[in-house]
């Protein structure tokens, strides 16, 4: 199983069966107004995705329940989403206009 998204700011979930069987697809229920930047996978205590886009969005998507958790918005655009030393750590890079970074 993988995660894509891009320019249609959708999320896609694909499933690839272990036999010759179709891939399959479909869209996750997570809102995006702009492309959607990145995608980090997080195990815990169960399976979830961070998404990330240019909106300033941060959705973290519990794939056992197909349900946004947890959702926040930045000041501008989050172009990568990082993991950490600490497991219970995400680092989200922002850009502003003046081309200069932040780490929050």
């Amino acid at each position: 199983m993988f995660a894509t998204g891009g320019y249609d700011h959708l999320v896609h979930l694909w499933t690839l069966p272990p036999d010759r069987r179709p891939v399959s697809s479909g869209p996750l229920a997570i809102k995006h107004t702009s492309v959607v930047q990145s995608l980090l996978p997080i195990r815990d205590t169960s399976s979830k995705l961070v998404t990330a886009s240019a909106d300033g969005s941060v959705n973290m998507f519990d794939l056992s329940s197909e349900r946004v958790v947890n959702a926040l918005k930045l000041s501008n655009s989050v172009y990568h989403a990082h993991t950490a030393t600490s497991e219970f750590c995400t680092l989200f890079e922002v850009g502003w206009y003046n081309y200069s970074h932040e780490l929050y």
